[in-house]
């Protein structure tokens, strides 16, 4: 296992513990992270993000797939087991991060938005 994929898996497991602040120490302050939610700039709008997610749900799986680095970035696909309000989603998530200095400096990630609503039984709308 490669230096980076180490530390992305420890990111993972705070996630999986529903610890946002702990995640502080793994982005730098001006990090920004784009999703199909928009695009956050700096580590307080990235932990709020998390904060947000576990205050509507758990995350009960975050498990690594197929991961490739490179110097300071790594591409990593990782399947996503999420429970909110009674339903339980799976999902695979496909991300970017480019590190500097052993923090995310920068992610881009994508997952199927489209899947989440069918699964959740909110596909009637194109939001």
């Amino acid at each position: 296992m490669g230096k980076l994929l180490e530390q992305v898996k420890a990111m993972s497991a705070l996630v999986r513990a529903g610890d946002p602040e702990a995640l502080r120490r793994w982005y730098s302050p001006d990090a920004e992270v784009v999703s199909l939610d928009g695009r956050l700039i700096g580590v307080d709008a990235i932990v709020q993000r998390l904060r947000e997610a576990l205050a509507d749900g758990t995350f009960e799986t975050i498990r690594t797939t197929w991961s490739v680095e490179d110097d300071e970035t790594i591409a990593v696909e990782s399947f996503v087991e999420y429970s909110t309000g009674g339903h339980s989603v799976q999902f695979p998530v496909m991300a970017m991060l480019r590190f500097d200095d052993d923090v995310v400096v920068a992610e881009h990630e994508y997952f199927d938005r489209q899947d989440l609503r069918r699964q959740l039984g909110d596909d009637d709308d194109n939001r």
